[in-house]
């Protein structure tokens, strides 16, 4: 049995040697650890070139200011979702890596990126809200909008019936004459019924292209408002997340 153990342990090595796929590979692990260690200052670098731009673009969308203007505030936050995916990238590149070759100096910007990521979710779930409410008001004003508009078109076909149900003889001749719809081939009590006929059919032709009107832009609306809702609720969570995944840095653990 000894003899045999002797001669089966060389054969063993030499298969290892053989076959170095079936033994463990340190090197491998030792080398992604030399990438990671390479290029954790890059991606760090990246994400504050990230966040600095998206403060940009943040200021750039907010002037001119117009608080408490619906119109104003919901495309602000609207176009500070959208672009939502810059600043959510500048984080999780700052806090790549962890301690791994961090500097001094970066050790207390890391600790201020994880409470600012902390106050940009709770901002963007802060939006929620403020994005339906402001979806109401504006339907509510694009509405009064609409109705304004429509009630001062109907004023004006309600002037032209007043005229025409009250002319008559040669008043009425001579407001037809001035309308352009004077015939030789019909009397001017016809032709006031028949303009009176078309006026009707206007009126209802306005009515329905406003309520066509306030019906698409409603739908515009909800459905953009819909997306940032979602996109605002799923960005703040990210970010608190985020925040909570960085107490290594906060705990300023190694």
């Amino acid at each position: 049995m000894a003899l045999l153990l002797l001669i089966s342990s060389p054969l063993l090595i030499m298969a290892n040697i053989e076959n170095p796929s079936e033994s463990p590979t340190p090197a491998r692990t030792w080398s992604g650890a030399v990438t990671e260690a390479a290029s954790a200052p890059m991606w760090r670098w990246l994400g504050y070139v990230l966040l600095l731009l998206s403060v940009f673009d943040t200021i750039e969308s907010a002037i001119p200011l117009s608080l408490m203007n619906p119109e104003w505030e919901l495309q602000f936050m609207g176009s500070v979702v959208e672009r939502s995916p810059v600043p959510l990238l500048g984080f999780m590149f700052v806090c790549f890596a962890e301690y791994l070759r961090r500097t001094r100096w970066s050790r207390p910007v890391a600790m201020g990126v994880s409470w600012a990521a902390l106050v940009v979710g709770i901002g963007f779930i802060l939006m929620v809200p403020l994005i339906v409410a402001n979806t109401f008001r504006m339907e509510t004003r694009t509405a009064a909008q609409v109705k304004a508009q429509l009630e001062q078109q109907f004023s004006q076909t309600q002037g032209l019936e007043a005229a025409l149900t009250s002319a008559s003889g040669e008043n009425l001749t001579e407001l037809l004459r001035r309308m352009g719809r004077l015939s030789e081939g019909q009397s001017p009590e016809e032709t006031r019924d028949a303009v009176m006929g078309e006026v009707v059919k206007a009126r209802q032709t306005l009515q329905s292209r406003a309520d066509e009107a306030m019906a698409t832009q409603k739908l515009t609306l909800t459905k953009r408002s819909y997306k940032w809702v979602v996109q605002a609720s799923v960005v703040g969570g990210l970010l608190v997340y985020l925040w909570w995944g960085m107490g290594w840095v906060r705990r300023g653990k190694r």
